[in-house]
């Protein structure tokens, strides 16, 4: 359980140079920068592709924000036993 303390009302997350508005509770998190949760997400109307690694929003106009994960490049990533 976590304690939230202050609440950002209509708070901007600017996406691709769209500003989207969205009410933000404050607390610490250790993975992650934000969570938005899902009436935000309905919102915007996102359209969430895993197998792909990309989202799509509605703006508040209509239009279309697509976001894509950056490639890590090519090639097969190696952990040794001992970094294990």
């Amino acid at each position: 359980m976590v304690n939230c303390q202050e609440l950002f009302v209509d708070y901007p997350i600017l996406i691709h140079n769209y500003e989207l508005l969205a009410d933000l509770y404050r607390f610490e998190l250790t993975e992650f920068d934000m969570i938005l949760h899902m009436d935000w997400l309905c919102q915007y109307k996102a359209q969430i592709n895993c197998l792909k690694q990309k989202f799509t929003l509605r703006g508040p106009k209509g239009e279309k924000i697509v976001h894509r994960r950056k490639s890590r490049g090519n090639g097969v990533r190696l952990i040794t036993a001992i970094r294990a």
